[in-house]
């Protein structure tokens, strides 16, 4: 476990460090509306190996965005980051 908190410190101290806007956007979903984001799969297409996956992102039963991506994560992580940046502006 610990060279991987090593590489993580040092990805971060570089500036590196990849964004996880999902767990952001939860932290502040809960806290404000005591709501946990939903990410909803709305389409697949590509080959198996190809595969594009679109998401919804849905707090409570409003619509936040649609993402899209070569994994479920990546797809979350288009809207979820968009969601976060608007709710730091309200």
């Amino acid at each position: 476990v610990l060279p991987y908190l090593e590489q993580q410190l040092e990805a971060i101290e570089r500036g590196t460090a990849e964004i996880d806007y999902r767990t952001r956007l939860q932290e502040l979903a809960q806290q404000r509306f005591n709501l946990t984001p939903r990410y909803q799969v709305v389409a697949v297409s590509g080959r198996d190996h190809e595969r594009e996956f679109t998401q919804e992102l849905l707090v409570g039963q409003q619509s936040h965005g649609v993402g899209s991506g070569p994994r479920k994560h990546a797809a979350a992580q288009q809207p979820a980051r968009a969601a976060l940046e608007r709710l730091r502006e309200e």
